[in-house]
């Protein structure tokens, strides 16, 4: 939980009483920056566990009498936000997905590369194999795996009771007509139906303002699938996620998992915990890393404070510091001066000391010969 609640709004409130937050880690939330869409565990952050990922791997610290990084011109800090976390695992029930058993049929045939209707080729495992590596981790794979009912693809008007996987004949017999139909259309599409959508699927997507520069009026289903199918438009995510939500509506298929509520885990401890995130970049490096503080106490919450406020001053001290003066022109900053080989700055004499501090580089090998 990383942004502060709205009372106001029930899924809000839900988070709220289910995580457990009390009311001293709700305040620290108020102080968060807008931005907050990047973690330890997302996108190019994400990583492996156990894998060496050199400066840039990230650090996670139990607690805060243990932290002892201070900012400086090699450990500049560039971003941060509080985070109200709970321990616990990947729900059983669902497979980590948060998808009930039953609608992980529908979500998993949306593309090809996780549908059970779809058996992987080697270049499918290559890509697969490529973004857990740039995603720095396997997606939860759920209770229905991809390729699973690839012995069931059967044509339409198959009875169910040819149907192999058991799994598969379990639903038609559960959810009939209307499902066997959703697997034939599948089937028939090589193995997904993202370009196979049917007008009520449409309907939801231009309801949802997600075919606005593709169309200026509501368009039919057939003009939605053949834009997927010719290449101009791609289904993202959001727009997976309404297809899948209202197919499963139209075939009377639950949603969310009972086990997790949705949720893809299960709490396994009965307090939550504050965290401090932080984004720590290296400008010699050319890198950055995630930095987590993993447990502060309430009556820690104004150290951590006094040492972001630090963070700032040192970020802004020389980078920004100057540039902030426009359109007042800043005094050059003063370079410091160096010895001219006749004894000035540290050096004893024309070059026979040791060569420290401000001393012409080379001082000390010419200095080093005369003596010899």
């Amino acid at each position: 939980m990383r942004y502060y609640p709205d009372m106001d709004d029930e899924y809000d409130r839900t988070e709220v009483e289910e995580i457990g937050a009390k009311r001293w880690m709700l305040d620290a939330l108020r102080f968060n920056p807008s931005y907050m869409g990047w973690g330890p565990h997302e996108d190019y952050m994400a990583q492996r566990p156990g894998e060496d990922h050199g400066w840039r791997s990230n650090v996670f610290v139990d607690d805060w009498p243990s932290f002892k990084w201070e900012p400086d011109d090699l450990n500049i800090i560039a971003n941060f936000y509080f985070h109200i976390d709970r321990e616990s695992r990947p729900c059983e029930a669902c497979g980590g997905t948060g998808l009930s058993p039953d609608a992980q049929w529908v979500f998993n045939s949306w593309y090809r590369h996780k549908s059970p209707f779809y058996q992987q080729n080697l270049d499918d495992v290559r890509v697969s194999l490529f973004m857990e590596h740039i995603c720095g981790g396997v997606s939860a794979e759920g209770t229905v795996k991809a390729g699973q009912a690839t012995a069931s693809q059967t044509a339409p008007g198959t009875s169910s009771g040819n149907y192999d996987d058991p799994g598969l004949r379990a639903m038609v017999e559960k959810y009939g007509e209307p499902f066997r139909e959703h697997v034939a259309s599948a089937v028939q599409n090589g193995g997904e139906w993202s370009a196979a959508l049917t007008q009520d699927e449409a309907d939801a997507l231009w309801e949802g303002k997600r075919l606005g520069l593709q169309f200026t009026e509501k368009p039919t289903a057939e003009q939605v699938n053949l834009m997927a199918k010719s290449g101009p438009m791609f289904h993202d995510g959001i727009n997976m996620s309404i297809c899948c939500n209202q197919r499963c509506k139209r075939l009377g298929i639950p949603v969310p998992c009972t086990e997790c509520k949705g949720h893809s885990y299960v709490y396994t401890v009965p307090e939550p915990r504050l965290e401090l995130v932080l984004w720590v970049l290296h400008p010699r490096k050319g890198c950055g890393r995630a930095v987590v503080v993993k447990s502060i106490k309430e009556e820690e919450v104004r150290l951590a404070m006094a040492f972001l406020k630090k963070c700032y001053a040192s970020f802004t001290r020389d980078v920004w510091k100057r540039a902030l003066a426009w359109p007042r022109l800043p005094k050059p900053k003063a370079r410091k001066k160096r010895a001219n080989g006749k004894g000035k700055g540290k050096g004893k004499g024309k070059g026979e000391g040791k060569g420290k501090g401000k001393g012409r580089p080379g001082t000390e090998e010419k200095g080093s010969a005369k003596a010899a």
